[in-house]
């Protein structure tokens, strides 16, 4: 059991190696700070604060109204010019000798670093990094900490995360803005810096992103959250990453903070929105420069409006090696703007370039109804790299007869027998369970023996999904992997009449990831009854799984007793709190929760203080349990 075992001699070693280190380079960098006298850092804070209300006013008085727009579609309100000037002549050299001094000792570590074995002792040694250079609440508002941690991650791992640059507690930002250009001549002085995923969640300043990305060439990776994206970032990204192979925009509605002048820049070098636009209709086509040239994923939401749908067709058309476009992070796919995405986006980027590479087909049961037997062949043919279909099974009223509900699951079974690719199907349920049935069962018996992933949903409080579905699923799909369940709530689960403590869901040895989770608002006071559901679903689940690798699932404050009650044998758990923001679990029902499962050896905790976390996380450090802040990717962070 990982969680009551010592953690390796690695382990512990490593763990105190490093936190000696980051404790001597925090007291280093403490000292090179302390040696600047405070009156030339207020004065030139004074400076630069009559500076930013300068510049902010010059900005203001040259804004046209006439030019703003108020239908969501124009582009998004551009930052003023950076407004940190150049400090005097006493400031500038107490500054440059404590980046000096601070780089010599950062840059020392590296060196000892690089000089280590390839071998298990680097990564025992470069996972205590990771842990140990997060920055622990009780020093939320530290500046020291925040940069002798980031210092150390950016020269040491390859993977980083960079946290928000405001405390948890007073909200104020952690690096003060005399700081901001001095920074990013200090990580200009580390490069070249080894990183090649880098993940930003909260506000930081874009100076200090982008100097980050200036100074790591080899970045394949990058993910952003919502405070994060702007513009002038992306340009950057597309400036110093050559590399960039996937790319991660944590926004429900990207269009509000990216300009369609931006975006072009950012993708499509000197195109202008217009010209971009122009280029995707005219015949023959234009040749057009694209800035990311191995660009194989990209995450930017969906929805309906015309802008980020040219997006997406350029994006699609123009980008060939493109695989991916669509949000893994999101919920719910099918009421959030998917369901016209084949229509509105890939049959135009099929008109535009022919052959996409993408994937992952959206496409709805209305509009499969309505296509030809050609325009069915040319949407099969276009796409020869699709492994996964995603339906919505809901349809009109006037497509909702026995006869057009049959035509549209000949239409799916037409295209698994098309693409013999096809592995994975998404499938979101609609009101009547025969209905669905109608839709899938002819696709599933098509692709029974080759399906491996396989999710159903309820995505909106008007359907329910039966679990004689999801049996009848299991019985069907010899082969079947991952299995995922999403309801909006979980009185959407239609259960047998008369539920005993199990249901009767066949055993697959093949079965090693289950997910079950609920989208919509929690409950605070969940009845005995629904709590009992909900585990007795749960466990039945695990019962049909004997080697079940992953488990993941949501829970509310109304069912928090599940806690205490559930055991399984899986290696991997994820725990969504589900309106984590208002409530917590406590301490002990999560110990609980980990010593009810005797094989885990890592435990992934989704919108969870970050209070809790730590306490949590550091009860456990010298076990071999591992514990994760966030979703089974560890992006969204909580």
């Amino acid at each position: 059991m990982a969680w009551c075992t010592a953690a390796s001699l690695e382990d512990l070693s490593s763990l105190t190696v490093v936190k000696a280190v980051v404790s001597a380079v925090n007291y280093k960098v403490k000292k090179a700070l302390d040696s600047i006298p405070k009156q030339l850092l207020v004065q030139h804070r004074n400076k630069i604060v009559k500076e930013c209300t300068e510049d902010t006013r010059a900005v203001e008085n040259s804004v046209n109204p006439s030019s703003m727009h108020t239908d969501g579609r124009g582009d998004a309100p551009q930052g003023s010019r950076s407004c940190h000037s150049c400090p005097d002549s006493a400031t500038t050299c107490c500054l440059e000798r404590a980046k000096q001094e601070i780089q010599v000792s950062v840059l020392a570590v590296k060196g000892f670093w690089m000089k280590l074995p390839k071998s298990g002792l680097l990564r025992c040694l470069n996972a205590a990094v990771d842990r140990l250079t997060e920055v622990h609440p009780k020093d939320d508002s530290d500046f020291v900490q925040h940069l002798s941690k980031l210092c150390l991650k950016l020269v040491l791992l390859t993977e980083v995360f960079i946290d928000r640059d405001y405390g948890d507690r007073d909200k104020l930002c952690v690096v003060p803005s005399v700081w901001v250009n001095w920074m990013v001549e200090l990580i200009k002085s580390l490069e070249p810096l080894p990183t090649k995923v880098l993940s930003c969640y909260g506000a930081m300043y874009p100076g200090i992103v982008e100097s980050v990305l200036k100074a790591a060439p080899n970045i394949r990776e990058l993910n952003l959250s919502h405070l994060n994206i702007t513009d002038d970032l992306l340009v950057a990204a597309s400036k110093f990453c050559p590399r960039l192979e996937r790319l991660r925009l944590l926004h429900c509605y990207p269009w509000l903070v990216l300009s369609r002048q931006g975006f072009a820049r950012a993708f499509f070098g000197d195109q202008s929105y217009e010209n971009l636009v122009k280029c995707l209709k005219i015949k023959p086509k234009q040749r057009v420069e694209i800035q990311f040239a191995n660009l194989k994923q990209i995450e930017l939401s969906y929805g309906p409006v015309r802008i980020i749908s040219d997006f997406h067709i350029a994006l699609l058309a123009l980008y060939k090696n493109l695989n991916l476009i669509y949000s893994e992070w999101k919920f719910n796919f099918f009421d959030e703007g998917y369901e016209n995405f084949c229509e509105d986006v890939i049959i135009e980027a099929m008109s535009v370039s022919g052959t996409l590479s993408i994937d992952n087909l959206f496409i709805k049961a209305d509009y499969l109804h309505e296509l030809s037997a050609d325009g069915l062949d040319r949407l099969v043919w276009h796409c020869p790299l699709l492994t996964t279909l995603r339906i919505d099974c809901r349809t009109t009223q006037a497509r909702s007869s026995a006869a057009a509900v049959k035509k549209i699951g000949c239409q799916l079974a037409h295209i698994a027998r098309g693409r013999k690719t096809i592995h994975s199907i998404h499938a979101n349920v609609s009101k009547d369970d025969w209905h669905t049935r109608s839709i899938l069962i002819p696709f599933i018996l098509t692709r029974a023996s080759s399906l491996i992933d396989i999710t159903l949903e309820a995505c909106s409080d008007s359907e329910q999904l039966s679990t004689s579905l999801v049996k009848l699923v299991l019985e069907t799909c010899p082969q079947v992997e991952r299995l995922r369940l999403k309801v909006w709530n979980r009185s959407l689960i239609r259960l047998p009449t008369a539920t005993s403590d199990t249901l009767a869901f066949p055993q697959r040895s093949t079965l090693s990831e289950i997910w079950l989770h609920e989208g919509g608002p929690g409950e605070i006071e969940g009845s005995l009854s629904s709590c009992r559901l909900w585990l007795v679903l749960l466990n039945s689940l695990l019962s049909s799984a004997p080697n079940i690798k992953t488990l993941s699932f949501t829970i509310c404050e109304g069912l928090i007793n599940i806690l205490v009650k559930l055991h399984s044998n899986v290696e991997r758990m994820h725990v969504h709190f589900l309106d984590g923001h208002e409530w917590q679990p406590s301490e002990n029902q999560l110990h609980a929760l980990i010593s009810n499962q005797p094989k885990l050896q890592c435990l992934f905790l989704e919108e969870i203080s970050g209070d809790l976390f730590w306490k949590v996380q550091q009860y456990y450090e010298q076990t071999q349990l591992q514990i994760h802040w966030g979703t089974l990717n560890n992006w969204p962070r909580s």
